[in-house]
């Protein structure tokens, strides 16, 4: 989905999918196929928080499935379906 300049000496992200908010994170149009498949998957996974009740996963899921759309329309691609 692209690429992490996070040096190796540095300490470990502290949650699942930092890299998307983080300026050492870089991709190109070549990732859009994958960027588009992440975005569906926080989609279902919203869907899934809702359902369980799950507040702070709901929230997660929305941040993490609105940034990667950011990403997705800032290297010009488009998605049949957004929140």
């Amino acid at each position: 989905m692209g690429h992490c300049f996070h040096h190796t000496h540095e300490q470990m992200c502290d949650f699942a999918d930092a890299c998307y908010f983080c300026a050492k994170f870089v991709t190109t149009k070549d990732h859009l196929p994958r960027l588009v498949e992440k975005y569906n998957m926080e989609l279902q996974l919203i869907e899934d928080a809702k359902e369980r009740e799950w507040s702070k996963e709901i929230d997660r899921h929305t941040n993490v499935a609105q940034r990667v759309k950011q990403i997705i329309g800032d290297l010009g691609g488009e998605l049949n379906h957004s929140i």
